[in-house]
């Protein structure tokens, strides 16, 4: 296999997941969001490890994660991996979190009432209302040889996937055949970051552009499968929530 590029298997290998119809925004026999249909603009404790962009707070203050630093977050255990880090976005899910009260309660798809509720109280309450919204991205990283969520939840993280992560994404045959797309494998990206001295609050804000890491033969050989299990646990977090919200 050529270890430029991922081959169209990749893209099928998805095809065998089922979502549930009524608990996802599921497209054709995608188990995740169907990242080509038109998204309502949003603003801005998971069962996955996260990557994230050290800015400020807890990782920087407490964790000693530089700012403009990606860093593997699990529970109180952090990785620093450095300024540039290689992934290939693999799905997303759109993903509400509600952190007002004293157990963290999230959901997923823009259907599940939960999901429109903490909408609706962010979109009352802003920032103080304890609540985020945005798309989950479940990503490969090389240096890690693992699979990561991020959530984009505010104004940068989304605006700059709208740029670098939603084009990077896999269109399998179906979405390619709805949306009038070619089909294609999931390209590489390079998740960095620059500083925006801009406006009230300079900061780090991250950076998703065209990856070019060669990635070796087996590792590219064994992603189509790991893949779909990551892509498959990633989509059960849904159904662990709402299976603990009715207990």
């Amino acid at each position: 296999m050529n270890p430029k590029t991922l081959t169209l298997s990749f893209v099928s290998a998805f095809a065998t997941l089922i979502a549930r119809a009524n608990e996802l925004v599921a497209f054709g026999d995608l188990p995740f969001t169907d990242h080509l249909a038109e998204r309502p603009k949003t603003e801005g404790k998971t069962y996955a490890r996260q990557l994230r962009l050290a800015v400020k707070g807890k990782l920087v203050d407490v964790q000693g994660v530089k700012p403009g630093e990606w860093a593997v977050v699990d529970g109180d255990n952090v990785t620093v991996l450095g300024k540039e880090v290689d992934i290939i976005p693999i799905c997303y899910l759109d993903k509400a979190v509600d952190n007002s009260g004293d157990d963290v309660i999230v959901a997923f798809g823009l259907q599940n009432e939960e999901y429109q509720r903490i909408a609706q109280e962010l979109a009352d309450g802003g920032f103080d209302s304890g609540c985020m919204v945005g798309p989950c991205f479940l990503v490969y990283e090389r240096s890690q040889d693992a699979f990561f969520e991020i959530f984009c939840n505010n104004r940068s993280l989304q605006n700059e996937a709208e740029r670098g992560l939603f084009p990077a994404l896999p269109i399998t045959p179906a979405q390619a055949k709805a949306h009038g797309k070619k089909a294609k494998s999931p390209d590489r990206v390079l998740a960095t970051s620059k500083y925006l001295d801009k406006g009230k609050y300079p900061r780090q804000v991250p950076v998703f552009k065209p990856g070019s890491a060669q990635y070796e033969a087996e590792i590219l050989e064994g992603l189509p499968a790991r893949a779909q299990e990551a892509a498959k646990n990633f989509v059960q977090q849904s159904v662990r929530e709402d299976e603990d919200r009715d207990r």
